[in-house]
């Protein structure tokens, strides 16, 4: 629904409004809604739980499963939430400090679950600190990032393997202890 509605509001194309609007400002230079964009050398094979190779699925629904990125960039976005090194304000102009503050608030209709696109909870394995997580899966792609925004903290992990939830969920709770 928010591809349609960017693209209605807009007028443009979402992979095109994505570029100029998010990626390019955030300088996520190896980010891109767009396959035709995509380096296929640099492009990792997908795998299933059983180790065999699944095709590169091309997807209409770009917002939610079209996004070709790298670690790097993932963490570019994820750290536009922090107060920047440079003193940056968090959302770095792409989004406003307040609307970030919106999305990390859990919401009643979820049960506290949910913010607007994050699940947000507290990190109880440690200091109680609020945490922020966003994931996604493809066949054959697993990726998460966790963060807490009070501290500035945060991991990005993206796997080419079905396998790869549980090596994520290993590596959080990981994180979550220290």
């Amino acid at each position: 629904m928010l591809q349609l509605l960017i693209e209605e509001t807009t007028g443009e194309p979402f992979d095109s409004y994505m570029q100029t609007e998010v990626l390019q400002p955030l300088d996520m230079k190896n980010s891109t809604y767009d396959f035709r964009r995509v380096n296929k050398k640099l492009l990792s094979k997908a795998y299933d739980r059983a180790g065999n190779m699944v095709p590169n699925y091309l997807f209409p629904e770009k917002a939610a499963a079209g996004l070709y990125t790298t670690a790097a960039d993932l963490a570019k976005f994820m750290a536009a939430s922090f107060v920047g090194p440079n003193n940056e304000v968090p959302g770095r102009d792409v989004l406003s400090a307040a609307t970030l503050e919106l999305m990390f608030q859990s919401t009643k209709e979820s049960n506290g679950t949910w913010g607007l696109g994050y699940q947000v909870g507290l990190n109880s394995l440690s200091t109680n600190e609020k945490i922020v997580l966003h994931s996604g899966s493809n066949s054959g792609w697993k990726v998460v990032f966790v963060e807490k925004p009070e501290s500035g903290d945060g991991i990005v992990i993206l796997t080419n393997s079905d396998n790869g939830v549980d090596l994520m969920l290993e590596l959080v709770k990981k994180c979550g202890s220290n």
